[in-house]
């Protein structure tokens, strides 16, 4: 028999974790994973207990049950002791450490044991757990994590039918948290079977609450993971309420089902975990971009690429800030550590540059007069020259001029931008360093396509980028009207 395969934890998921958009929404099938009794196991426990029919569970819902048990037994006493006896032993903790451990702030349960803030105590992490409404205000969000219990705990439990009913009129910080995380955060479902009435109606009141015709552009895709005897049912049933379902098929009996759960959170851990490091160590190469970036991404192994379009580039800013024409040595001085990066660009990496170099754009734009672009374009035609044979430098002219000022892509993963004014829709600002993997994916593919008009121009093949003989007569013809701008600027 095959075993059931675990499966891989979604890409748009793991970058909601880290950017840290994620609440975790924890059903009783994380419990029952470390050997805890499930509702309707716990159902099964009062009904001996009460002595009740044995067909009550298969006549009334698991709610009803505990209703009738509540009424023949004359109140809530034993209804905890049992909920006590069975839920507050001591467990396993290893799936729960897990989950407080993922890169999240709040934590929502149905569920009543204390595992979770067991979990994080041991693991001393600084955290509030709330049962009731009443504590919302004080302990919202107050530490690290916020366990949030909506049904309470073993010792005042909501579980009856009228508990579930009343809920949104009697806890209604409670329902507010709920549907606040639903409309504004990624839930991600863990252990639960999307029986429960009043977390049903709370995801399918916030595609209404949003009166648009594609909701869906305007309410964050929740993601839940489930083991289930037949997973494609669900999957089916909730992707057109944008919840993504992905799921495990059942084990061959309870202990082969909890090692599938706990295979799934250890293999979500670990995933998570090597986003999040991909994140910081992303923020700490930020943070060097300006000084030294090729070595932090070197110890990476990859190959660095800069893509870049600008005005004459840094590489025509001359050595002393006496001869640059620039008013601050501040912003001399920055350009030439720039260019100090790119020169080390070219020799140990690949450094692609598409400039604005027509008089029109000179003028108009920035403003130089035809002394300093002389000057600029003298500066550029000397390193063209000097790196003819180079192929790490592949240098363009634009056909025409452009009103965008100077962005420049890293590699896949980081897009700079200076002098950024509304670029046209294409790229997301967000202060000078966009990380948005869609716009950095759109401004690589106009800059890719563009380069292969350029190598079209010259006479070369438009996929060339590889060629070191296509390189060369881009560069050569680059030259060509580098010595007409030259000309121009000279007569004017």
């Amino acid at each position: 028999m095959r075993q059931p395969q675990i499966p891989e934890v979604p890409i748009g998921l793991r970058r909601e974790f880290a950017e840290g958009r994620v609440v975790l929404f924890i059903g009783a099938g994380v419990s029952m994973a470390v050997d805890a009794p499930g509702w309707e196991g716990l159902v099964k426990r009062l009904i001996s207990t009460a002595k009740l029919r044995g067909t009550v569970l298969r006549r009334l819902s698991l709610e009803q049950t505990i209703s009738l048990f509540i009424g023949k037994r004359g109140g809530r006493k034993e209804l905890r002791e049992i909920l006590r006896a069975e839920l507050d032993r001591p467990r396993d903790l290893v799936i729960h450490e897990a989950l407080v451990s993922l890169p999240v702030s709040v934590i929502l349960t149905t569920n009543y044991d204390p595992h979770l803030s067991e979990a994080a105590t041991k693991l001393r992490i600084s955290h509030e757990v709330i049962h009731k409404d009443c504590e919302i205000p004080q302990k919202f969000e107050r530490r690290d994590l916020t366990i949030i219990h909506l049904y309470g705990n073993t010792e005042d439990p909501l579980a009856s039918e009228e508990d579930l009913i009343n809920f949104e009129r009697e806890h209604p910080a409670f329902s507010s948290i709920l549907q606040h995380v639903l409309l504004t955060r990624t839930v991600f479902f863990l252990g639960f079977s999307f029986r429960d009435y009043n977390v049903l109606n709370h995801i399918l009141r916030t595609r209404t609450m949003m009166r648009v015709e594609d909701p869906q552009n305007f309410v964050p895709t929740h993601y839940a993971y489930m083991v289930d005897s037949d997973p494609s049912l669900f999957s089916d049933l909730w992707a057109q309420r944008q919840l993504h379902v992905f799921s495990t098929r059942k084990g061959r009996n309870s202990n082969e089902t909890s090692e599938l759960f706990r295979a799934f959170v250890g293999e979500l851990s670990q995933k998570v975990a090597e986003l999040t490091y991909e994140e910081v160590e992303r923020e700490r190469m930020i943070l060097r971009v300006e000084n030294d970036f090729f070595e932090s991404i070197a110890r990476h192994g990859e190959i660095p690429v800069m893509r870049r379009e600008s005005t004459f580039s840094v590489f025509a800013l001359p050595e002393r800030f006496e001869d640059s024409g620039l008013r601050k040595r501040e912003g001399w001085k920055f350009g030439i550590d720039r260019k100090r990066l790119y020169e080390k660009w070219i020799i140990k990496g690949s450094l692609r540059l598409i400039l604005n170099c027509q008089p029109r754009y000179w003028e108009e734009i920035r403003g130089y007069n035809s002394l300093i672009a002389v000057q600029r374009l003298n500066m550029l035609k000397t390193i063209v020259e000097e790196n003819l044979d180079n192929s790490g430098l592949i240098f363009g002219i634009r056909r025409h001029p452009s009103s965008r000022q100077s962005f420049a892509s890293l590699g896949n993963s980081i897009l700079l931008q200076s002098d950024s004014p509304p670029t046209e829709g294409i790229i997301y600002k967000q202060s000078d360093i966009v990380r948005n993997r869609h716009a950095i994916g759109v401004f690589n593919e106009c800059f890719d396509r563009e380069l292969e008009d350029l190598m079209c121009d010259a006479g070369a093949p438009p996929k060339g980028v590889d060629d070191a003989n296509a390189i060369r007569k881009l560069k050569v013809y680059s030259l060509e009207r580098i010595n007409h701008f030259i000309a121009e600027a000279t007569s004017r």
